[in-house]
């Protein structure tokens, strides 16, 4: 893995090993982890918390048939455009990742 990746979790808190992602945001080689989902929810390991280049938030389910039908397309589009153009419709620049407090 590259220094300073981005980790986006929403699907499931037990696929990523907490301890190794603590210590992956400590020695900077995580740059920055998003996460929806934690492995004993609703607690959140207090080194997590504290971290400023975590950003938590609790995990909001889709609501709708028409929501996730949406969201399917919408990712299937990305991936569509990025293989057709090579980058990605929705990509999170760094000087706006920078910026938020």
């Amino acid at each position: 893995m590259k220094d300073g990746v981005i980790l986006i979790n929403t699907s499931r808190g037990p696929i990523i090993d907490k301890q190794a992602l603590i210590d992956a945001l400590e020695s900077g080689k995580l740059y920055i982890a998003g996460l929806g989902v934690f492995e004993n929810e609703p607690q959140v390991h207090p080194k997590l918390l504290a971290n400023e280049n975590a950003v938590l938030t609790t995990h909001m389910a889709t609501g709708t048939v028409e929501t996730i039908h949406k969201s399917e397309a919408l990712a299937m589009s990305i991936v569509r455009h990025a293989l057709q153009h090579g980058n990605l419709l929705t990509q999170v620049r760094e000087q706006r990742a920078e910026q938020t407090p």
